[in-house]
């Protein structure tokens, strides 16, 4: 028996679970739709008071909003029950997290990093930020094609901020001294983390231990040094120096993002 949710109206609809993972923002299962006959992913999330439940209608609201993107994973239903909430989404067998090292060429994170901004330039047309984009929450399908998920934290742009979002390593600077700092401003930054990774293997930030590490994101310290002793392009270099503007207001937005040269699928500079 799992602690799912004990709706029979719900769950028999629903069979042959298998346990994937389990995270900060729920435990994912693999799950059979019996009426469709087609696999899917049920997120489970843990509801221990009202602030948890406000939460998880705010996640699965956002997340209904935005599957109609194609680089956003599709929230096909959602439930809660027994103080816990369900999120029925298309299953998905891999993450960024896990093929990062499968990067090799410059073409290859280009292609990806398009598909990402799509998904976060979906996210801003509609005044929603995402504010937790790491690789853990992009997922890829067997075509090494990605898709932006986990809402968890996210939400609207003109929301009181919820102080407690995001990921330290792929955290803006500002989130940690404001909460009123612009959102979308943040998960651009957090976006140029994930481009910086990318293309080097490392964190922006000095240190050999992850302690080391987040010291130098509280004292506030980015070394872009690696960028120099890697290949990559003067187009590529530019746009993960603009994503990590120190100051959030020289940062682009995703759609002067989507238009930058490096994002140019025939560009060879």
């Amino acid at each position: 028996p799992m602690d799912i949710a004990t709706s029979e109206s719900f769950l028999w609809k629903y069979q042959s679970l298998k346990f994937c993972q389990a995270g900060a923002s729920g435990t994912v299962f693999q799950a059979k739709c019996i009426i469709t006959n087609k696999t899917c992913a049920l997120k489970v999330v843990k509801l221990k008071n009202k602030r948890d439940t406000d939460r998880f209608v705010l996640e699965t609201t956002i997340a209904k909003t935005l599957s109609p993107c194609r680089h956003i994973v599709t929230t096909k239903d959602s439930h809660i029950s027994n103080n816990s909430g369900v999120l029925v989404m298309e299953l998905m067998r891999n993450d960024l997290l896990n093929s990062l090292q499968s990067f090799k060429s410059e073409k290859s994170i280009k292609t990806i990093f398009h598909q990402i901004s799509q998904g976060l330039e979906y996210c801003h047309s509609l005044k929603i930020a995402h504010l937790d984009i790491k690789p853990e929450n992009i997922l890829t399908d067997s075509q090494g094609n990605a898709f932006l998920c986990d809402f968890g934290s996210a939400q609207s742009f003109s929301d009181p901020v919820d102080p407690i979002f995001g990921t330290s390593f792929y955290r803006a600077p500002e989130t940690y001294k404001s909460t009123t700092f612009d959102k979308a401003a943040a998960d651009i930054w957090s976006m140029g983390i994930l481009l910086f990774v990318l293309f080097t293997g490392v964190y922006p930030y000095p240190g050999e231990t992850e302690e080391e590490v987040i010291e130098s994101i509280d004292e506030g310290a980015l070394c872009l040094d690696e960028l120099h002793l890697i290949e990559c392009s003067p187009s590529a270099r530019e746009l993960i120096q603009q994503l990590l503007a120190l100051d959030p207001a020289a940062r682009p937005t995703i759609f002067t993002v989507i238009g930058h040269k490096f994002l140019q699928i025939n560009d060879r500079s």
